[in-house]
């Protein structure tokens, strides 16, 4: 049944099923979008604006004068932040890489 499917495929289309083309189309590997410099800037920006927005949360959160309030704007001022600083170490590495 198998060897029919692939005989099938080498009669249309004029090459074995399966088979690694000679002369690929693209030689070099693509950069992923994640990476360019655009997208590291732009997510720095929103991570900036969710750090300010944990900011602020903490200290509407301390006035209430309730340590269980803080845990949310806490961990999402230190995740942004997080996050800040591995995309800066990001784009310092590609205008390193750059020049």
């Amino acid at each position: 049944m198998m060897q029919k499917t692939h005989r099938r495929f080498q009669k249309q289309h004029g090459r074995p099923a399966l088979q690694l083309e000679n002369n690929p189309m693209f030689r070099k590997t693509p950069v992923s979008w994640q990476d360019s410099s655009f997208v590291c800037i732009a997510g720095a920006f929103l991570m900036l604006g969710v750090a300010l927005f944990a900011i602020i949360g903490i200290r509407t959160a301390a006035a209430y004068n309730d340590p269980w309030l803080l845990w949310v704007p806490l961990t999402l001022l230190a995740l942004s932040t997080g996050l800040l600083v591995t995309l800066v170490i990001r784009l310092s590495r590609q205008r390193k890489s750059e020049d």
